[in-house]
């Protein structure tokens, strides 16, 4: 029975966790600086606290020619192109809606793993992708006519849910079985600091965030402890509990996004970004796994 609510306990403390970091992103935006000086930052701080956890745990770093290809790959599509993106995008949108965009991306993978054959044709997962278009287009349409710019944002943030599916696509193509995660998400991002400095200097981006103890900079520093967090919970769950368990986090992590937005930063929703939200539920639903196929996968693995 404990066994039972320590998974439950886990699932939404991750959930939770992570929905808080886009909220907290609309914080961290608040100083001004440039984004990829927040990159810089945000992924030095989870070097740190990943350097801690593979000293702990005596996890070594594979430095292969071929590995290292792996974290470049990887840092673009999955740090530097979506944390840019998100920093540029988020000063000119809510919480919320940044938080029913990335809804899309387990959607978005599956739609990529299915264009590369590395998933098989499912017609409910299909109508599912087909559901998440849908919801992205009812919250872009109403913006299409207006000045406001948020269209382009709202593009923006679809670019940096591409840039996490194909990471995760990448990955599972590419990865060998035999390294600790850990360790992969540990050479993508130096991977991913040693590609953004120079082009910080060349954009004459400032190296210096963490100044006054402001709050935008207390934000920086937490969302990146609870991206360490999240991630690391999210291993935990899936050797736990499994694939399709732990693919339910977005439903949370959405949620969390979303009402988070309202209740810190009175994020006030229009009709149509309700509307959006409901139909992304129907369509993570819709593209999740079933049980079935999670089962086979974890006895084919073992």
């Amino acid at each position: 029975m404990l066994h039972r609510y320590v998974n439950w306990i886990l699932f939404f403390a991750v959930g939770i966790f992570w929905g808080a970091t886009i909220p907290l992103i609309k914080i961290v935006v608040i100083k001004e600086a440039h984004p990829l000086t927040l990159v810089f930052w945000g992924t030095v701080i989870g070097l740190v606290l990943i350097f801690g956890w593979m000293i702990w745990r005596r996890i070594s770093l594979p430095l292969s020619a071929a590995y290292i290809r792996l974290y470049i790959i990887i840092a673009i599509l999955g740090t530097l192109v979506p944390n840019s993106f998100s920093y540029w995008a988020a000063p000119h949108l809510t919480a919320s809606e940044m938080a029913i965009i990335y809804s899309l991306v387990p959607i978005l993978i599956f739609a990529l793993a299915t264009a590369v054959k590395q998933e098989a044709f499912v017609f409910r997962r299909m109508v599912g992708v087909l559901i998440g278009l849908a919801a992205m287009l009812v919250l872009i349409l109403p913006e299409a006519g207006k000045v406001s710019g948020n269209l382009f944002w709202m593009l923006v943030i679809f670019g940096a849910c591409l840039g996490y599916a194909g990471e995760s696509v990448f990955i599972a193509a590419k990865m060998p079985e035999d390294v600790h995660p850990i360790a992969v998400m540990c050479g993508m991002f130096l991977a991913a600091l040693a590609l953004i400095a120079p082009v910080m200097i060349w954009q004459g981006a400032s190296f210096t965030f963490f100044e006054t103890g402001s709050a935008p900079e207390i934000a920086l520093f937490i969302s990146a402890i609870f991206h360490f967090f999240c991630y690391t919970g999210m291993l935990v769950l899936i050797r736990r509990t499994g694939a399709v368990f732990t693919s339910q986090l977005t439903y949370v992590i959405t949620l969390a996004g979303v009402f988070l937005g309202i209740l810190f930063l009175g994020d006030l929703l229009s009709v149509w970004t309700w509307a959006a939200l409901a139909i992304a539920m129907v369509g993570i639903y819709l593209v999740q796994p079933v049980k079935e196929e999670d089962t086979q996968k974890r006895t084919e693995a073992s």
